[in-house]
């Protein structure tokens, strides 16, 4: 992620920036997230809790692109989850994206210029 840039909303501190890139890596998908593909549009509200809303592009390790949608939240006490759904082509080898909803953690890395997000698949 880039440095957060934010503007003052009546319903919080609106978050832009862009996902700069990252690598997927699971049992049934490999890949990288692509970079520039996407960004962060989400908002730090009163309360102090994060609402997330992040999509990107992933290129994966076949030449597939995929799209990514995460909404969540992030509460004060570091506490973070999202839900995320993926496009993908309808005939290729990942389609079973299309019909699987995730749960994601969120962690912060000691660079604090990077988070990794793994996902559950929500059976």
């Amino acid at each position: 992620l880039e440095q957060r840039r934010t503007e003052e909303t009546p319903r919080g501190l609106r978050i832009h920036q862009r996902v700069l890139g990252g690598m997927i890596e699971g049992k049934r998908l490999q890949g990288r997230v692509y970079p520039n593909g996407g960004g962060e549009f989400g908002l730090i509200r009163p309360d102090g809790t994060t609402e997330i809303l992040t999509r990107f592009m992933i290129l994966a390790a076949n030449g597939e692109w995929l799209y990514a949608h995460c909404v969540g939240y992030e509460r004060p006490d570091g506490y973070a989850r999202l839900q995320a759904t993926f496009d993908a082509d309808m005939q290729g080898p990942h389609a079973w994206l299309n019909e699987s909803m995730f749960i994601a953690t969120i962690e912060d890395e000691a660079d604090s210029q990077s988070r990794t997000l793994t996902f559950f698949e929500a059976i």
